[in-house]
């Protein structure tokens, strides 16, 4: 699991490939990284936040409304697991 130190880094790194990737695509779509918050703790999804990061991804309902509750209300929510 990512320390708080890191996660910052980690999303740089992401993003610097996803551009890289892009790129070489040459595409126009835009492109939007959704960190996936499964069974992460919530301190990390917070220093995503921190970082920048307002799209997340939740696998479980429960939890994807458990976590919207309970962080800033400005994050974009995708459920990605089965209805």
């Amino acid at each position: 699991e990512p320390s708080e130190n890191t996660i910052g880094e980690k999303i740089d790194e992401i993003k610097e490939r996803i551009a890289k990737a892009v790129e070489q695509s040459e595409t126009t779509n835009r492109t939007i990284l959704v960190p996936v918050t499964k069974r992460i703790k919530k301190q990390l999804i917070r220093d995503a936040y921190d970082h920048g990061e307002r799209h997340f991804g939740e696998n479980y309902f429960q939890s994807l409304k458990r976590r919207s509750q309970s962080l800033p209300g400005d994050i974009q929510w995708h459920f990605i697991g089965h209805a």
